[in-house]
């Protein structure tokens, strides 16, 4: 994740490309292996991986959405080329909250309420502030025994 993370998109139109391939290839690396930890069948690190996954993408889609404009762009040619960065960016941007959701999801089935948790459904409320409640309370890291089965 820090790999990808240290990929920075340059203004230079020449090397943005290259840029562009290797934080796609550091990403979809990523992914394989966050879908490995997920198969573990570990609540904790199911949580972290599909969390950890959603951030990755949806940094992936804000990296192509703020790259730098090459320069000499006509305004015409800079909303297209905005218009085609939006499309390419689209899908690591649904994924990601794709990825937050089910972290989040997965968390709440699995009673797995770690800091990746958290951060999950922190950035999910970001993105959409109606997608799951949020009274400003503050949770517990302890468990309660459950009474009735004694």
């Amino acid at each position: 994740y820090e790999e990808f993370k240290a990929i920075r998109i340059p203004a230079n139109p020449q090397k943005q490309q290259a840029a562009v391939q290797n934080k796609i290839a550091a990403i979809t690396k990523l992914n394989n292996q966050l879908t490995e930890i997920v198969k573990f069948d570990s609540p904790e690190e199911i949580v972290a991986a599909l969390s950890i996954a959603g951030q990755a993408n949806l940094l992936m889609g804000e990296s192509l959405l703020n790259a730098p404009l090459p320069a000499g762009f006509t305004a015409e040619e800079t909303k297209q080329y905005k218009a085609g960065i939006e499309k390419i960016a689209e899908p690591f941007m649904s994924k990601g909250k794709d990825s937050l959701r089910a972290a989040v999801s997965r968390g709440q089935e699995l009673d797995a309420y770690s800091s990746y948790y958290h951060k999950a459904r922190e950035l999910i409320l970001k993105t959409d502030a109606k997608a799951y409640y949020n009274g400003g309370e503050i949770s517990s890291d302890s468990k309660q025994m459950s009474w009735i089965d004694l």
